[in-house]
């Protein structure tokens, strides 16, 4: 569960069954000042949410037990999250798949292995945090 923030710090929910890109991800994301809430697959995210809202949800398209489609559409069916900006990392790169992220209203889209600087600039745009 999150706990209610008394300060500005913006907040990122990464959703990704594989230990080391998410550690990485959770990494860079620190060292550029946002709190990082880890997840382990799309239940689990939702689970970690319990009502609350993040600022940016970064997820992985392939998780068991809920990939990240089937996330995206559960947050954006919640009262206060229709809009939260979502970030795709994925290694998938065909056409069919790009149909079904555009079509689930996802933001943006990082083929993985990503580069740092591109996903700390993904997620200062969606936030709008210079």
């Amino acid at each position: 569960m999150l706990t209610m923030r008394t300060d500005m710090t913006k907040r990122v929910m990464i959703a990704e069954d594989d230990l080391h890109v998410r550690e990485l991800v959770s990494i860079i994301l620190r060292r550029e000042g946002f709190e990082v809430v880890e997840s382990t697959n799309g239940k689990d995210a939702l689970v970690k949410l319990n009502g609350s809202n993040v600022d940016v949800l970064i997820t992985d398209l392939n998780m068991p037990e809920m990939g990240g489609l089937e996330l995206v559409r559960k947050l954006r069916n919640r009262t206060g999250s229709e809009l939260t900006p979502v970030i795709m990392l994925t290694s998938e790169n065909h056409e069919s798949i790009r149909k079904k992220v555009e079509k689930a209203g996802i933001n943006k889209w990082i083929l993985k292995p990503c580069i740092r600087k591109d996903l700390k600039k993904a997620v200062r745009k969606l936030m709008s945090v210079n």
